[in-house]
């Protein structure tokens, strides 16, 4: 009998969707680490996608999006810790 922490990714690489549940789980962390170390720009900084080795997080201001960029390093490091292959974080800002 097999065990859903074996089964799971076997399901998902057959249906196509690895790549799917990868980025989910990159744009979960970023969210949670927005949340503990850029406190009261939670609301303001939202993870939109990751493909190709790319995060896009959305700014809705440019206050926001400076504080971020001045610690992409050190969530580029958290995210690389958690076993995600990050190439490069872009900040975009909401329209």
């Amino acid at each position: 009998m097999y065990h859903i922490k074996e089964l799971l990714p076997k399901v998902l690489k057959k249906r196509g969707l690895q790549d799917h549940a990868k980025a989910s789980h990159v744009i979960l962390h970023t969210q949670e680490w927005i949340i503990a170390e850029l406190e009261g720009y939670q609301d303001q900084l939202i993870a939109k996608s990751f493909k190709d080795g790319i995060l896009l997080i959305n700014a809705e201001n440019s206050v926001c999006a400076q504080e971020l960029n001045q610690v992409l390093l050190e969530l580029k490091e958290h995210l690389l810790e958690k076993g995600h292959n990050i190439l490069e974080i872009r900040i975009i800002r909401s329209q």
